[in-house]
């Protein structure tokens, strides 16, 4: 692919992705399980093909990107009782050739793609120029911890816990190695309870607490930690008839849960949304 864009042949690739999934049951309460698996994700149109910019910042795109393979496993346990019920599961990702766009620091060192687009000097971008690579592997590994109690016959409670360490093992754009991705929380809590007043009416209220964290892999752009609060509420009028509402982020929180090179590329998080409606069978 020349770097003064034009025609690009065609290409193709092959992967074999097998999976293997096992599990044991102990008992009527106790069960352990395990899976390994192989997968791959190809480059999509925009890292391909499309270059985007703003008034601060442009991203190149590279038709020289390859997909990216992962291999995983993950173990964990279940324990079923008659009204608590918990699971425990540890998982590994290795991503090997994993896409990303890296920050262009200066002229000297910018590759053909992004001189043909923002000149010998980089005069003719915004600020911020990146470019996306193949350059990259990382690795994902962590703990997920999901319970329900049933204290009473019309109250269930909910909570799952995930701590995640994913960061850059080897990277060939100067990004820095052993450190958190950006846009990946280290932990995630969240908590809920369903009440059902009658047998007709259902309540359930949750808040997702997610903690501080950066939006990018150089540690420039934090975000502290957010708490959303959610409410959903069902009343059935009839067999046939059902009203329903929802409130959404009721905080009306400001925050980003996406990976970003600067700040004007936050992508905001959905803010208070209400919902209700009417749910009819015939």
């Amino acid at each position: 692919a020349s770097p003064l864009g034009g025609e690009v042949e065609d290409g193709s690739k092959g992967s074999f992705n097998p999976s293997v999934t096992a599990r044991y049951q102990f008992s009527g309460k106790v069960a352990i399980r395990g899976a390994a698996y192989r997968a791959f994700r190809a480059p999509g149109l925009n890292n391909l093909y499309r270059s985007f910019s703003s008034t601060t910042s442009i991203t190149i795109a590279n038709a020289n990107l390859q997909p990216e393979t992962l291999t995983g496993g993950e173990a964990g346990i279940d324990i079923h009782g008659s009204r608590l019920t918990f699971g425990a599961t540890a998982f590994r990702y290795n991503t090997k050739s994993l896409i990303a766009a890296y920050r262009i620091t200066s002229a000297a060192t910018a590759p053909p793609e992004v001189l043909a687009v923002c000149g010998a000097t980089l005069a003719n971008c915004p600020a911020t120029v990146n470019l996306n690579t193949n350059g990259q592997d990382a690795v994902s590994r962590g703990l997920e911890f999901v319970t329900t109690w049933q204290p009473a016959r019309a109250i269930t409670l909910d909570g799952t816990y995930t701590y995640t360490d994913s960061h850059y093992e080897k990277t060939t754009t100067g990004d820095p190695i052993n450190v958190q991705l950006g846009g990946i929380p280290r932990d995630i809590v969240t908590l809920g309870v369903d009440i059902e007043p009658t047998a007709r009416w259902d309540i359930y209220a949750s808040v997702r607490n997610t903690g501080s964290m950066f939006l990018d892999v150089n540690r420039t752009i934090p975000q502290r930690h957010v708490a959303l609060y959610n409410l959903s509420t069902s009343y059935k009028v009839s067999s046939r008839i059902q009203v329903y509402g929802s409130a959404v982020n009721l905080g009306d929180e400001i925050y980003s849960d996406n990976a970003t090179t600067s700040g004007a590329g936050k992508t905001l998080g959905l803010p208070r949304a209400v919902t209700t409606g009417l749910r009819v069978k015939f």
